[in-house]
Formats: structure tokens, sequence, C-alpha cells
């Protein structure tokens, strides 16, 4: 804080570099700490202490998702809720907000906030699944992804989702017959087992499977051909037409 208190000669103007104080606005110098502000042009008859007078700076600016854009506003971070919207990119899913990070790609949380800084909206899904960053979803990205799911309840059903281009919290793998079915990715057709990593807002994809016993890879409409064989062998695994 010595920084802040300095010494005014006699006989001179206030010629100091404006000090910076993280959070705060200068307002300029005081005769005494707390008191008001003095003009820059005023001169002294005898060596006088300076205080800085500063203000808690309250702007900040939020960067956050609407349903069809993005967003950019300064305003007193006391108004943060007024920007803690979710948002649904289509009709079959809804991200929730989840709070404010200090990066676009980061989903840590800040519990306040700095005065001058910038914030960025980090969401999650409805069910909690996934945490989605700003970045992420900061060019409306999005592609229609179909994938098998084994979650209690819904194994072997076709689901589909609106989801941005990190979908590792959809990578669900299955067991049939006692056969593990792992994840491997992405791919454009449903027939396909080339991967892809790269997607517009109008692709379609589909799940991509390996065998984990033979290392094979399935294509989702093969991995959809083998739960329906084993289903029609009796076992249960549900109807692979549900759409979710």
């Amino acid at each position: 804080e010595e920084e802040n208190i300095v010494v005014q000669d006699k006989n001179s103007g206030i010629d100091f570099d404006d000090p910076k104080k993280e959070g705060y606005i200068f307002n300029g110098w005081s005769l005494s700490e707390n008191g008001s502000v003095i003009d820059k042009s005023t001169t002294f008859s005898e060596d006088v202490v300076l205080y800085a007078v500063f203000e808690e700076n309250k702007t900040v600016s939020f960067n956050y998702r609407t349903t069809t854009s993005v967003a950019n506003v300064s305003d007193s971070y006391e108004n943060a809720d007024n920007y803690s919207n979710g948002f649904a990119p289509d009709q079959s899913s809804h991200y929730e907000f989840y709070g404010w990070a200090t990066t676009p790609t980061s989903t840590t949380i800040v519990s306040s906030f700095v005065g001058g800084s910038t914030y960025y909206a980090v969401y999650m899904t409805s069910g909690g699944v996934e945490y989605v960053t700003y970045s992420e979803y900061s060019t409306g990205v999005v592609a229609k992804a179909y994938y098998l799911t084994s979650m209690v309840g819904m194994f072997g059903s076709e689901c589909v989702g609106y989801m941005p281009l990190t979908l590792d919290n959809y990578t669900f793998s299955l067991t049939v017959d006692s056969v593990s079915y792992n994840f491997k990715g992405w791919a454009t057709s449903s027939d396909s087992t080339t991967i892809t990593t790269s997607y517009t807002s109008t692709d379609i994809i589909y799940a991509v499977y390996e065998n984990a016993l033979t290392e094979e890879l399935v294509s989702y409409t093969a991995m959809k051909q083998i739960i329906d064989d084993s289903n029609s062998s009796g076992d249960d695994f549900g109807d692979l037409d549900d759409i979710f």
C-alpha cells in the first residue's frame, strides 16, 4: 500500500503516475486517508502527504450463450445472474447454466469477481452428465449424433442428441452376450467405421465401436444388428426404435 501514499513537494502541481490496484479504479489524490479528491493542478506552500483514492470497479465483461448465438455484455458483477441463463440449441437438448470461469476453455467456476475482468459461462446438460465450456459452444457448431447406450433401463436403445464438439461423455461402451464393445469415435455414415473428428452444424454422425476381443471396428448399423440378434435370442435389451 506504500505506493498509494506519496510526499508532494511544495510549489509544484501533482505529477505522479496514477497508482493501480486490482479490482479498483483510481479517482485521484487526497490530503487525508479516505478524504475528498483534490485537483491535480493544486500547489502547496509546504510539503504534504497525499493519499490515493480508489473506487471499487464492479464492471466486468460477461460472455455467454443464447439459443441462437453468443453474446457479450459489460455490466456490474452484481448483475451476474442476469446473464446466467441456460439455452436449448434444439428441441431434444437443453443446457443449464453452471457458473462463470475466467477463460473460455475452463470449467473451473469462480466464487467471486474482480472488477475489469472477463468471465465466460460454463454449462451442463440438464441431467448433469456433461459440462460444456463457453469455447465449445461459442461458435454454435453442433452435430446430430446417434449412439447406443447401456444405461440402466435403456440398454440397446438408440439415442440421438445435439452435442458440442467434445462428445466424450456420450461415449458409452456396450456388452452384448458377454462381449464388450468399446466406443472408438464418430463416423459420418451409419455403415462406416472411418473415424472423423471434424463436424459442422449440419452433420449427422454415428458412433463406431470396437470388439474388445477381436479389435475389429463395428459400425453403428452393425452394432444395432448385433443387439437385434441378441434380442431375438431371448435377451431383453430394449427397443432400438426408441428415440431419446
